[in-house]
């Protein structure tokens, strides 16, 4: 599975960047990549602080346990678990007095 993404930046956007930035694309990269080592970080932190309260295993190293992670029959990524949030959230309560939303 993979993802491409492309923006354009106007003239402004890029006169601004390039007041504190010298290299927009090196900046984008770093950024991204910074991104994804800190969310890599968490799946890892995470399912670790969760093996050791439930006396599981743990994985030998951050990739096994990041493929533990998304193999898992419960894993929801971010996008899922908002959605069902959201989907919690418009259930209405119901009044127990005439079966009809409070």
């Amino acid at each position: 599975m993979g993802f491409t993404y492309t923006r354009e930046f106007t003239d402004d956007e890029i006169v601004a960047l390039q007041h504190l930035v010298p290299d927009i694309a090196d900046w984008i990269d770093t950024a991204i990549n910074e991104k994804i080592a800190n969310c890599k970080k968490r799946m890892v932190r995470e399912f670790v602080d969760k093996a050791i309260q439930d006396g599981t295993p743990i994985p030998p190293d951050a990739a096994s346990i990041i493929t533990a992670v998304l193999t898992d029959k419960n894993y929801q990524n971010q996008l899922q678990r908002d959605t069902a949030t959201q989907a919690v959230d418009a259930t209405p309560i119901i009044n127990n007095d005439n079966d009809q939303p409070a």
